[in-house]
């Protein structure tokens, strides 16, 4: 019968091991699913409302720029390339109103074709 709980804990034990290094193996995908609000926000919303337009479409570009989407979006020929152009158009078109500006997806698909 000890035996028996001695093996039990022992699974338990290695599972929760197990567990525990997948967590780990995981952090920083866990950890951008957390954070809530992301930093150039604020700082956009500092320049806008400061008059520092040029800062704001600065900051705004390099967002962008570092969206997943982007390569899809501006460069690559790929099947999901207006799929990856209408989700950056919707994350970033109350920004881009308040800068004035707008994306001419037709410019970049125009480009794209020529490569």
């Amino acid at each position: 019968m000890e035996l028996i709980i001695l093996i039990i804990l022992s699974v338990i034990q290695i599972i929760v091991l197990i567990c525990f290094f997948f967590l780990c193996m995981h952090v920083s995908a866990i950890k951008k699913t957390v954070v809530a609000v992301n930093p150039w926000q604020a700082s956009f919303n500092l320049y806008y409302s400061t008059g520092q337009v040029d800062k704001a479409k600065q900051l705004l570009m390099q967002s962008i720029m570092q969206e997943s989407d982007f390569a899809d979006a501006f460069y690559l020929n790929t099947a999901n390339r207006e799929v990856a152009q209408k989700r950056l158009s919707d994350k970033y078109a109350p920004y881009l109103d308040l800068l004035a500006m707008k994306f001419d997806f037709d410019k970049a698909n125009s480009f794209i074709a020529k490569f």
